[in-house]
């Protein structure tokens, strides 16, 4: 709420192609197969992910009745990087003892911020029918539904806003509340801190499905039964840092081209030496929230032949449901 941000330029590019083919075999048999597949880029991430699709679908005409049967399957995969410049909203205004030119205003901190992460939905479905004769059908069906998703996020917060911070290289321009800082180098203040995290998420759901009809003149009957499974994991880790020291920050505060937004970097201090880190804090967290249910229905109907009351119908439904959730969590710093 406190900052204003600047997303980095990006571009997801997609590419489609489908295929479908049908068949008859006089009256044995009709097959339908479709298939479509994709290609999607990302530019930040500069990864390139298949996404794809098929069904097929059967009918057949058998000693034992007519029979159909239908598959879908699709999976779908993103890797992407969402990258963020960000200037805090709270303006600070420069004090004589900090600046030979006092007076300008800025924004009190800058931050970077880096998510990327993979997520995958697989998905399965299949269907099957039997009709063995004019009077009863029977069918079954099965599915399968999945999310996988592997993040990881990375942020660094630079305060500029304290009274002890010395501006120098100043550069400002015209404002709508006087002079504000185009760029500065600030020495001395708070250090730099933030966060590296990374979550492990999936779910899996399957259900079952079975049923029948059966009709008999004015008769129909009907019943079905299914059974639904699903769970939910995931798992955080979170660990906070702070740098050892307050090393010199060059700050710009929009920078030239389409993004604009701000910059910073540190000068004669490797980001990459253990030793300039300091470790303040780790998070962790586990969640599990699981559900299941089996539900059944049937129903009765009559139409009679002649009479003031066209059908008469009756039905039973029946639902039990389990659902739960456990949590724990943890976080020490120093």
């Amino acid at each position: 709420a406190n900052s204003a941000v600047t997303a980095s330029s990006g571009i997801v590019a997609a590419i489609a192609l489908g295929a479908e083919y049908r068949s008859e075999t006089g009256s044995q048999s009709v097959d339908a197969n479709y298939g479509s597949g994709n290609l999607i880029y990302a530019d930040q991430a500069d990864t390139s992910d298949l996404n794809g699709n098929f069904l097929i679908s059967n009918r057949w005409q058998t000693g034992v009745g007519e029979m159909g049967l239908l598959v879908n399957g699709a999976w779908n995969r993103i890797r992407f990087l969402d990258s963020t410049r960000e200037e805090s909203l709270v303006m600070g205004v420069a004090q004589p003892g900090q600046t030979d030119q006092p007076g300008f205003r800025f924004p009190d901190a800058v931050a970077t911020y880096y998510g990327s992460g993979r997520r995958t939905r697989p998905s399965l479905n299949a269907a099957f029918q039997w009709r063995p004769n004019e009077r009863w059908e029977l069918n079954a069906d099965l599915l399968f539904q999945g999310y996988r998703s592997r993040d990881a996020n990375s942020y660094m917060f630079v305060p500029l806003f304290t009274g002890d911070t010395q501006f120098s290289d100043v550069t400002t321009e015209p404002g709508a509340s006087g002079e504000q800082a185009r760029s500065f180098t600030a020495t001395g203040g708070l250090r730099p801190d933030g966060f590296e995290s990374a979550v492990d998420a999936r779910t899996n759901t399957y259900q079952v499905g079975l049923g029948a009809v059966y009709r008999n003149e004015g008769f129909r009957w009907s019943a079905d039964i299914a059974a639904t499974d699903s769970t939910y994991e995931q798992h955080d880790a979170n660990v906070d840092f702070a740098l050892a020291s307050t090393p010199v920050r060059e700050v710009q505060f929009d920078v030239p081209g389409d993004d604009g937004g701000p910059t910073y970097s540190f000068r004669d201090f490797d980001l990459k030496d253990p030793n300039n880190f300091i470790f303040r804090g780790l998070f962790e967290r586990n969640h599990r929230a699981e559900g299941s249910d089996v539900q059944a229905r049937t129903d009765f109907e009559f139409a009679p032949e002649s009479g003031f009351v066209t059908a008469y119908q009756a039905g039973l439904r029946a639902t039990d449901r389990d659902a739960s959730r456990r949590t724990g969590q943890r976080y020490a710093y120093w």
